[in-house]
C-alpha cells in the first residue's frame, strides 16, 4: 500500500477539481463549469434561489419570480438599477416620531 503525503494529496484533488466539469444546478442556467468555481458561479448565479424579504414569506425563487412576488402579494414598488449608473430615489417617511429627518 502506498501512502501519500498531505501536500501530494492536496496537488490530486487540485487537479481533479479544476479539471472536472459540472453543470450549474439552479433551475433555467445550463452554464457548465469547473468544479472548483461552483461555489463563486453560485453565489453570482442569475438563476439562483432568492428568499423573500417579508417577514413570515417562505418563498424562494430566482430573482425574476421574487420581483414579480414582491410586487404582486406585497405590492413593494421595483426599480431597475445597472451598475455603474446613477439613480434618483425619492424615500417618504411615513412613520411618526422617525429618527429621520
Amino acid at each position: 500500500m502506498v501512502l501519500l503525503d498531505v501536500e501530494k494529496l492536496e496537488i490530486i484533488v487540485h487537479k481533479i477539481a479544476s479539471t472536472t466539469w459540472v453543470k450549474c444546478s439552479n433551475d433555467g442556467c445550463g452554464t457548465y463549469l469547473r468544479y472548483a468555481e461552483v461555489h463563486g458561479h453560485k453565489l453570482a448565479c442569475p438563476q439562483g434561489a432568492c428568499t423573500c424579504i417579508e417577514h413570515d414569506c417562505d418563498l424562494a425563487g430566482s430573482p425574476a419570480m421574487l420581483v414579480v412576488h414582491l410586487a404582486a402579494d406585497h405590492l413593494k414598488e421595483m426599480h431597475k438599477f445597472s451598475y455603474g449608473m446613477t439613480k434618483r430615489l425619492q424615500v417618504h417617511m411615513s412613520v411618526v416620531g422617525s429618527p429621520c429627518r
